[in-house]
């Protein structure tokens, strides 16, 4: 009917120009990866299963890491983890925050990507350091975006002084040598 028409449009339109909102990280669909090297040359994939984040609209970004959530396919080498590296029992979360300048990617048309650097800062058992990496932001649909870093980042144990941890770790492990540096990659997805 003409009536269920212009309600239509009306919603249409109140649709388009409702405003607009914060972005937020599709957790089951985002992924963090790293490479861990021991013995010298032998690399293996790992993941955190559990991430949740957002990005407001004043460009905040904040993403929570649940450093519970470590896989690397081995029991014994997650638990491990956890309780001698990461500390969950005292530290569960890992933050990263940014600062993004949104009105960059607001025009950026749906099936293009632009490529940015981004300063970030990763807390991690309360201490806070600087990072820099280079992403790629693609805009799959008006609300639907991915981010991906070109490079991986390389963050040093070293950093948050886990020297002893990784020592402990290669000890356990009964390992010649556990590098204590790794390198990250991201897919994250964010709706809004």
């Amino acid at each position: 009917s003409f009536m269920a028409l212009c309600c239509f449009s009306f919603s249409m339109t109140a649709c388009q120009s409702k405003p607009p909102s914060s972005w937020n990280l599709l957790g089951d669909e985002s992924k963090i990866n790293y490479v861990s090297i021991k013995n010298n040359n032998l690399m293996e994939n790992n993941s955190f299963e559990i991430l949740e984040g957002s990005v407001n609209l004043d460009g905040s970004a904040e993403f929570l890491i649940n450093l519970n959530s470590v896989n690397t396919n081995n029991d014994i080498r997650d638990e491990r983890l956890r309780k001698i590296l990461f500390k969950t029992e005292t530290y569960p979360i890992a933050k990263v925050t940014s600062l993004i300048n949104l009105p960059d990617y607001e025009e950026l048309s749906v099936g293009s990507s632009i490529i940015k650097n981004f300063k970030f800062k990763i807390t991690f058992q309360g201490l806070t350091r600087s990072f820099e990496a280079k992403m790629e932001i693609f805009r799959l649909g008006i609300n639907k975006v991915l981010v991906k870093n070109i490079e991986p980042v390389i963050i040093d144990g070293g950093d948050y002084g886990l020297h002893t941890e990784f020592k402990q770790l290669q000890q356990l492990a009964g390992l010649d040598s556990i590098v204590p540096v790794v390198p990250v990659t991201v897919s994250l997805l964010f709706d809004r």
